[in-house]
This record gives structure tokens, C-alpha cells and sequence, in this order.
């Protein structure tokens, strides 16, 4: 939702894919009604991952950002990560490749980017790659709105194989990151990456729970995840106090 209350519903479509197609395409849907109506669906962005989550925000200036793991048309099957920004209401788009990594597989990664834009507009992008010495989970950030972006750097030295990142700002440069790992069991780790130091405080951890979600109020994170039995799927909140004024 934007600042004036118009709502923004995107997702993947594959009602164009051909059999030649390697990608599919991103839609989109908006309401000036507060979800009353919604205008008719339109194609906005192709060449996109069908398995990988997207991401969209919007800031207060009314630019929109959605990233998505792309599929090229044609060549080696690179996965990269793609930040996509609209200054006109998703009418057009401006694409830029977060980092370059390397990474051909052709299969179903099934793990998208996670997106967060701070007061100033500075641009984090958390994604996980297979490709390079070191598969993991990597955070790159942008100070112009998403036209470049600083190198890629692992969030954790310590992760095995991170995955499934979820974030939000909590003041300037300051972003609370929850993602999966694995030990002896599944496990998801939540801290604090403060992007202008580039430094991550882990913070915790809980086993036997995967998926996380994290929400941010003015003072309290949440972080919810997902705890698998051989018979009950449910989540399982975690709170902590943040201070927001640094």
C-alpha cells in the first residue's frame, strides 16, 4: 500500500508460458478503493523465476521496488537476483542485477529475495545463492534507490547453508534479519545487520522451526516460525525489545 491507500497485489503468472519459454512473468493488480475493486490484471515484468518468491515495497516517496529471481531467456541458466523500480505506479519498470553470482542450475532453487527500504531510501536485499565458493545467504545494499548496489557479503560467518531470509527496518541502516539454517536439526537464527558498519549481531536461535516471519513495531520485533511434527504445523513467536533511536 501506498501513502494515498492504493493497494498493490503482484505475483507469478504463467498463463502466457510456452513451451519454449524458460521463465514466467510477474502481474499485477491495484485498488484505489481500499480493496473494494481492483483494476484489471496486467503483465509488468518476464524472464522470473516460477518457484522463488518476489518482494515488493513501496516508499514514502511513492517508488516502488520489487525483486525476483530472474530466468534468462536464452544461454547458461544464471539465477541472479533482480531489483525492479517503478516511479509511475508500475506503468514501467527500471531493472538492475544485484550481484552477479554466478550461480547456473537448471532447476527450482525455491528460495526468492527479501527486500527492505529504511526512512532515506537506502535499499537491503538479503537472497541466497548456490553459486561461488560459499552457497549461503548474502546481503547487498543500495544507496541511490536501487541503481547499484555495493558488493554482496555473506550475512553470517557462521551459517551452514542459510536460507528463507526475512527482514525489516527498524531505523536508518539498521534492519532485523531472520533466516533458516540447519544443525542438528532445522533451526531458525534471527540479529541485528546495522548496514552501515556492515556488521551482524546475532541475537538467537530456536530449533525445529523453520520459515520465519519477522514484524516491527516501534519498540518490539516478532519473529514467528513455523514448527514441524509428524503432526501439527504451527507457529511460534518470539519477541525482543529493540531500541529503534540509534
Amino acid at each position: 500500500m501506498d501513502r494515498k491507500g492504493r493497494i498493490y497485489v503482484t505475483w507469478i503468472d504463467e498463463r502466457n508460458k510456452k513451451s519454449t519459454d524458460r521463465g514466467a512473468e510477474i502481474w499485477i493488480s491495484i485498488s484505489a478503493n481500499e480493496g473494494r475493486t481492483f483494476s484489471p490484471d496486467r503483465q509488468i515484468l518476464g524472464d522470473v523465476c516460477e518457484c522463488c518468491r518476489t518482494h515488493l515495497l513501496i516508499d514514502a516517496s511513492g517508488r516502488m521496488f520489487l525483486s525476483y529471481r530472474t530466468v534468462p531467456p536464452s544461454g547458461p541458466m544464471l539465477r541472479d537476483i533482480v531489483l525492479a523500480t517503478s516511479q509511475d505506479g508500475a506503468k514501467t519498470f527500471t531493472k538492475t542485477i544485484v550481484n552477479q553470482d554466478g550461480w547456473e542450475v537448471n532447476a527450482c532453487p525455491v528460495a526468492g529475495p527479501c527486500l527492505s527500504v529504511d526512512a532515506q531510501g537506502q535499499v537491503a536485499i538479503t537472497w541466497f545463492t548456490g553459486g561461488g565458493d560459499r552457497p549461503g545467504l548474502y546481503y547487498a545494499s543500495s544507496a541511490n534507490h536501487g541503481n547499484s548496489f555495493l558488493p554482496r557479503r555473506l550475512l553470517s560467518p557462521n551459517q551452514k547453508m542459510g536460507k528463507h531470509s526475512q527482514t525489516a527496518m527498524i531505523s536508518q541502516g539498521r534492519m532485523l534479519v531472520a533466516w533458516d539454517d540447519v544443525a542438528e536439526t532445522t533451526l531458525t537464527r534471527w540479529g541485528l545487520l546495522d548496514l552501515r558498519d556492515l556488521r551482524l549481531q546475532e541475537l538467537g536461535s530456536q530449533e525445529g522451526v523453520s520459515f520465519p516471519v519477522v514484524a516491527v513495531s516501534r519498540q518490539t520485533a516478532l519473529i514467528a516460525a513455523a514448527q514441524l511434527t509428524a503432526r501439527e504445523i504451527f507457529s511460534r513467536p518470539e519477541s525482543l525489545a529493540i531500541d529503534s533511536s540509534r
